[in-house]
């Protein structure tokens, strides 16, 4: 799941060509997901995403690049 999700992300930032070359198709799961993130960051729900979709191996490492305003 984690590299599907990495997949996807990569899909929505290479510039076209390289998606042409990887053979990317113009279907982007994360496209509704990104603002899915958001109100959950906005609700601090954010932890349970991380949670789910980032190895716990590196929890610590994780937790410390979280910003807090």
């Amino acid at each position: 799941m984690r590299f599907k999700v990495l997949l996807e992300g990569q899909k929505l930032v290479v510039p076209e060509r390289v998606k042409q070359l990887l053979n990317f198709n113009d279907f982007f799961l994360l496209t509704p997901a990104v603002p899915l993130y958001k109100v959950s960051r906005v609700m601090k729900m954010d932890w349970l995403l991380k949670h789910l979709l980032l190895p716990s191996n590196y929890k610590d490492q994780i937790n410390a690049l979280n910003v807090h305003p």
